[in-house]
């Protein structure tokens, strides 16, 4: 092997790894980022349901959505 191909190898072997040392900790980052809009509740099927099946409170559970962003219609509560 040429000097000029391991010296290729070489530098993209490290160009990978700071790469992935780079993208790593973007993505470290990125996850540790919490919401800061306010949070509420929004009423979901708990299982797949079959069309026209009547919610009850047992097929059904509230889980956390933000407050701002609930689709029109969405129940809040089971109630």
């Amino acid at each position: 092997m040429r000097r000029s191909n391991l010296f290729v190898l070489l530098f993209a072997i490290v160009m990978g790894g700071i790469a992935a040392f780079m993208a790593r900790n973007w993505i470290a980052a990125q996850a540790s980022v919490q919401p800061t809009a306010p949070m509420g509740t929004m009423v979901v099927a708990a299982a797949p349901l079959v069309f026209g099946t009547t919610l009850t409170a047992e097929n059904t559970v509230q889980i956390s959505w933000a407050a701002g962003r609930l689709p029109e219609g969405a129940y809040a509560t089971k109630e």
